[in-house]
Parts: structure tokens; sequence; C-alpha cells
């Protein structure tokens, strides 16, 4: 009972406010055709519907709680599953927070927002695979949470994959920004799969039961014996040959020429929080000591360098070396890129501790 209040306190409850005009607007709706044009009765009913449907579905914070906490991750996908959790955070009150981390699945699990005296300065935007695009998809998300920093937590690992497309199906609707974002995207990435993609996100502007599809098939597996329909490779194989696939992509899908446009993308995301008087603190990522071979050292050094490059173009922005903060040993992780909750706590109080030595946007 107790977790359901604390839950409810931090709902913004102004979402019912735009449920009842939108129920006003029906009912005027209704009545102006019932009195003109009585045989547009059946569309206005149709259309009804279709609202009442949405606002059961997917225009409360009640809707998006349960599908997080009873779809499985592995028969919808991570990050679809981080994407209902987000979603549910949409209804939170935006009160000014003075620090939000944001990044994939190593972002949630480095920052520990239980420790003492951090709940109230922090919070977490964790999906899962999220990279340099999906920061400028989500830039006027993150924005609208009114956050006096964000924290970034980026390595070679992050800046020199490849950045995953199909994730950008689920970044938040942009409306009138759709057509500028839509050419973007299809200049920066050309080819049939992303026009493709592309036509997939049209489509779930429009309509969300499609851009949200994955919910009523993920019951609907779930409900027919398939369990698993997007198994992991934890689930496949024994922890020993687990873990040593987790490092085989760590030097595998860390790439050179993926770094020129994921530092695009990451500049424009700064530029964009800069624009908002917002301060950026990057804190160089880790992962296991036992992923690191000499392609990725090499391009580690790169990626250092332009993020120094790129703290001298912002004055909101601040890069912090690993060697300023907690540097994570072998016992600290539970697979090759996350880290334990000790190891969280002591990270969290290192980086919060910190941040005035840090001098975050004041460089």
């Amino acid at each position: 009972m107790d977790q359901i209040i604390n839950k409810l306190s931090v709902i913004d409850f102004s979402f019912i406010l735009i449920i009842v005009a939108k129920i006003l607007l029906l009912v005027v709706l209704y009545q102006v055709v019932k009195k003109y044009k009585p045989a547009w009765l059946m569309p206005v009913r149709v259309l009804a519907c279709v609202m009442i449907m949405r606002v059961i579905l997917f225009e409360n914070p009640l809707a998006w709680y349960i599908y997080n906490h009873t779809l499985d991750p592995e028969v919808v996908g991570w990050r679809q599953s981080s994407v209902l959790y987000d979603n549910f955070n949409q209804f939170k009150s935006n009160q000014e927070v003075e620090f939000l981390a944001v990044g994939s699945s190593q972002t949630g699990a480095i920052y520990d927002v239980s420790v003492d005296s951090v709940a109230s300065k922090l919070q977490v935007k964790s999906l899962a695979g999220l990279g340099p695009v999906d920061l400028y998809m989500y830039r006027e998300n993150i924005v609208e949470s009114n956050p006096e920093n964000v924290l970034l937590f980026l390595s070679e690992f992050d800046m020199g994959r490849y950045p995953s497309l199909e994730a950008i199906k689920l970044s938040p609707n942009l409306g009138l920004k759709f057509p500028e974002i839509f050419m973007r995207i299809r200049e920066d990435f050309p080819g049939d799969e992303t026009n493709n993609i592309l036509k997939e996100m049209f489509f779930g502007e429009i309509f969300p039961e499609y851009k949200y599809s994955y919910i009523f098939k993920g019951y609907l597996d779930q409900f027919t014996g398939k369990q698993v329909v997007m198994p992991n490779l934890e689930s496949q194989v024994d922890d020993d040959n687990y873990f040593e696939n987790q490092l085989s992509q760590l030097k595998v899908a860390v790439q050179e020429e993926n770094l020129e446009i994921n530092f695009r993308y990451l500049n424009d995301f700064i530029s964009y929080l800069s624009d908002h008087d917002i301060n950026v603190l990057v804190i160089e990522g880790q992962y296991h000591p036992f992923g690191y071979s000499n392609k990725n050292l090499a391009l580690q050094e790169k990626v250092r360098s332009q993020l120094t490059d790129l703290q001298a173009q912002y004055s909101n922005l601040t890069y912090v070396p690993k060697t300023e903060t907690i540097i994570f040993t072998i016992d600290d992780y539970d697979d090759a890129y996350h880290v334990n909750k000790q190891a969280a706590a002591k990270f969290t109080r290192s980086v919060i501790n910190s941040l005035d030595k840090f001098g975050t946007g004041t460089h």
C-alpha cells in the first residue's frame, strides 16, 4: 500500500483535465451533429469510441504502470519494456530536478537513487540501448523533465556503435517537427530499411495502436505460452558463454567509422540543451576490464579527444575522464556491461559529492 501511495504522490493529475476537455468536446460535437447533421451521427460515435479507447489504453498513468509490471521484457523486447516505464514517468509532476542521468541500461545500473541524500537531487531516465541518435530524438522530452543538469555516461562503446534505427520508432511523437526529422534521418541513413522504418514512424505518429502494437502482441504471446519470443542470449547459454559473447560484442560492435554520425547527433543534443540553459556533464563510460582490446583503446583516445573538443565549444558542457571518478574493477560487474548494486551506490555517492569539483557548466 505504501508503494502505491508513493507512486500516486508524484503523479501530475492535470491529465484528467485533458480527458474532461475531450469528453466535453465530444458531447458538444454530438449535440451539434444530432441537431444539424443527423446523418453524421455514426462517424461521430465511431470517433467517440476511438477517443475513449485511447484514453483507457494510452492516456493515463495506470495503463502504463500495468503494462510495465505485467509484460515480460524478454517477450516484448528490452527497449520496448523500458519505453513502457518511461511513458509512465511522463505523468509525473515536472518539478525541477537538480540532476537527470540519461542513457542506456548502463546508466540505469550505475546510479542508485536509493542512496541517502541522493533521491531528492537525482533522477534517472534509462532506455535499453539508448545512444546519441536517441538523445537527439528525446531532446524535447528531456527538457520537459525540467533538469538543471543532465548527466551522460559515454564511452567508445556508445560512440562507436552503429545507431539502432529500429528503436527510434518508439521515440516520443514529433508532431509538426516530423517532416524535419524524417528528412534528416533519411539523409543520414539512406536505404530501404530506413525508408521502411520512417514509414512505420509516420503511422505510429497518427495511430498509437500501431506504435504500441507490441503491447497487445506481448499479452497474446504470454497468454498462449510463448513466454520468450525474444529470448536474450543469457537464457540460451551458460553463464561463461554468455559473458564471453558480451565481451565479443564489445570488441566487434565498436567501429571508428561510426564516430562521425554519433558525434554529430551528440553535438546537436548538447546544442539544444545549451539553448535551454541546461548544463551537461559527460562522464567517461566504462565496461568490464576484459572487454578492452587494442582497437577499443585506440578508439577510446579518439573519443576522449572529441569530447574534449566539444567541451571547448560549449560553455554548458563539462567532460569528466574516468580517472576523476571511480574506476570499476572486475568485482564490480554483474556482466560485461552492468555494475552491481554495491558498485552503483559507491559510484553515485562519488559523482554527487564531486559535482562541485567538476564545476558543471562553469569551465
